[in-house]
């Protein structure tokens, strides 16, 4: 009766988001009127809590910032290691094996530092730069193609972030408030049971009830699943272009 859709892929904003389209419908039909309030209700409640605790998230001004944070490292890493893989077509041998040197390095690390989660990028970038600092070989490499400067700026972005990172921390053990996660796997929960008792209604107090509520969930949960096969499909076809670059390197 119900499309099926994989609820944990739904990032936060998309998860609050699904379940305010999913209240507006079940509200519209009358949950009392249709049975099925005993197991709405508690659903509608959680629904109701994460919007809240949602908003109170992304209104921090920690979040932004760190956000912001976020992303300057990002620039600093991405465009360190942009400028060692050019000069690793360098017509100078010196500057073109210290290049390689260097990108041999990032790669270590796999693909992607700057995709890791918050804790990993911060301790990869971290460890890169002590590498690059004291590793003979490698702060000879970093001296001959003068990434001194790339380097003072990915190392102060790094540890600004994390000095942000840290008081979010700090700020959210102050604040006792029910953890997200947790609320989300309960509202998982719900919600299969909910599906399954509009499909028991439907077969013991006939279709023709529950039918528009039902079209309409359907309608909502292929919109969502669509975007999530959209999502996967972009990631897979980001991957293998990678593999393809790098094949041809």
């Amino acid at each position: 009766m119900f499309q099926s859709i994989k609820i944990s892929s739904l990032r936060n904003s998309e998860f609050v988001q699904f379940f305010q389209h999913l209240d507006k419908l079940v509200l519209k039909y009358d949950a009392t009127a249709l049975g099925i309030d005993a197991v709405y209700t508690p659903l509608k409640n959680n629904s109701d809590k994460l919007t809240v605790l949602y908003k109170q998230k992304m209104g921090s001004d920690l979040s932004e910032e760190i956000a912001m944070a976020d992303k300057r490292r990002d620039d600093a890493l991405n465009g360190l290691f942009a400028l060692a893989k050019a000069y690793k077509y360098s017509f100078n041998e010196t500057i073109r094996t210290a290049a390689v040197d260097l990108c041999k390095s990032i790669e270590f690390y796999g693909d992607g530092i700057a995709r890791f989660n918050y804790a990993a990028e911060t301790s990869t970038i971290s460890d890169l730069v002590s590498k690059w600092r004291n590793d003979e070989k490698l702060a000879a490499a970093v001296a001959t193609i003068d990434q001194e400067p790339w380097l003072n700026e990915l190392d102060e972005a790094n540890n600004a972030f994390d000095t942000l990172f840290l008081s979010r921390i700090d700020e959210s053990a102050n604040n006792p408030e029910i953890n997200f996660r947790d609320i989300r796997i309960e509202m998982a929960e719900q919600y299969t049971t909910l599906l399954k008792y509009i499909v028991a209604f439907s077969l013991i107090k006939g279709e023709e009830l529950y039918k528009p509520l039902a079209e309409r969930l359907n309608v909502l949960i292929g919109e969502y699943d669509r975007m999530l096969d959209m999502r996967k499909a972009k990631s897979n076809a980001n991957k293998e272009a990678e593999v393809t670059e790098n094949v041809n390197e």
